[in-house]
């Protein structure tokens, strides 16, 4: 009976998957304004919050005034830039995502995805979530912007 158990467990396991969010065209991974203003709403730890100085940097008067000038307001008192997606203004803070294997498997971000679909993509993004078996290491690949998920391997040269 033990032993029956067991094997229930590991094929249990087995059929579990991890979710994974991807871009699937060229361009590169990024997420539209609409999903991160989800993101937001749903005070997700995957949102990034940097006053506009931080955010900026050193010389973070002439670019941040450079972009003001294209920013538009979006929704619930957000701006948004006219052509970069990603980011939302308000008065003092500018929100936005790391692209890092950790926000790629956020739940947060997978529900986003699912209920926006399309919309859940940038301009230069077409976002997809994969699954790939639970316990297999993996790590995202890219050409030009398109990924893939790929089991972890050894190479060398």
């Amino acid at each position: 009976m033990e032993k029956d158990k067991r094997s229930e467990i590991i094929k249990a396991l087995e059929q579990e998957t991890i979710k994974i969010v991807i871009n699937k065209c060229f361009g590169g991974f990024g997420i539209s304004n609409e999903a991160l203003l989800e993101l937001i709403r749903m005070k997700s730890e995957i949102v990034q919050k940097r006053t506009i100085k931080e955010y900026y940097g050193k010389e973070w008067e002439k670019q941040y005034y450079k972009d003001k000038e294209r920013l538009k307001k979006f929704k619930d008192n957000f701006f948004g830039h006219t052509f970069y997606e990603g980011a939302l203004y308000d008065d003092e803070f500018v929100y936005f995502i790391d692209d890092n294997k950790n926000v790629r498997i956020n739940d947060d971000l997978i529900k986003v995805v699912k209920k926006l679909k399309e919309k859940a993509s940038s301009r230069v993004a077409e976002l997809e979530i994969v699954e790939v078996p639970y316990g297999v290491e993996w790590e995202i690949s890219e050409i030009r912007g398109n990924e893939t998920v790929e089991e972890k391997h050894r190479s060398w040269g």
